[in-house]
């Protein structure tokens, strides 16, 4: 968004300021509803994956980070080796899940699909935190909220198994938003440099970004 009020100000004179306002609690689901109710130069900054239900009330920039979802659990969980066997594995374990997001969706598949007897507590936000809490506690979260938990020394463990690629994120906006266009330009060329590249691998880490960058 830095580099978003430098463009304006470079390519149109325009000064451009930000105000950062946390979602209420962290909740995701309140996030959305935050940003859809708003009006003007307001963005959504988060992992908000496009999802064509959003689309009814909400616009998206063009996408700037491929995700990968992973499956992640206390590091006191034995390695799964096959996902078809996450119910002997995981037996008598506690899934997480953040209500409205694809993580959550992707739980709801692994328990219909193999786990039926799978127990799901539904929590605001941060996967990665309420699972280094639980030793019991396992569930889907993006690829770089792993890595992050994993610099911040946090006892989690990924299972391989349950990597599931296909989302990617963007930036949204409110339906009624006028700024849509003039980020779509910004967004389009920034994406490309060596600066964004350096941002991803900055905070990421170099994996990271053969991974989640085209």
């Amino acid at each position: 968004m830095a580099e978003f009020e430098k463009f304006m100000n470079q390519r149109y004179g325009i000064i451009v300021s930000s105000d950062y306002v946390k979602a209420p609690d962290g909740d995701f689901k309140l996030y959305l509803e935050e940003v859809r109710k708003s009006s003007g130069g307001v963005f959504g900054l988060s992992n908000t994956s496009v999802k064509e239900e959003r689309k009814k009330f909400l616009k998206y920039s063009p996408t700037f980070l491929n995700n990968i979802s992973v499956l992640v659990s206390h590091e006191s969980f034995p390695t799964l080796s096959r996902l078809d066997e996450i119910n002997i594995a995981f037996a008598s374990k506690m899934g997480y899940g953040i209500p409205s997001t694809t993580n959550y969706e992707r739980l709801l598949k692994v328990k219909k699909d193999y786990f039926p007897e799978m127990r799901i507590t539904e929590v605001p936000n941060s996967i990665q935190e309420n699972i280094s809490g639980d030793t019991n506690g396992f569930g889907f979260t993006d690829i770089h909220y792993y890595l992050e938990a994993l610099a911040q020394g946090r006892p989690i463990k990924r299972h391989a198994v349950g990597d599931q690629k296909g989302d990617e994120f963007a930036i949204i906006m409110p339906k009624n938003s006028d700024w849509d266009t003039v980020f779509a330009e910004f967004l389009t060329d920034f994406i490309k440099t060596s600066n964004y590249r350096e941002m991803v691998t900055k905070n990421l880490g170099k994996g990271a970004l053969r991974m989640i960058v085209n």
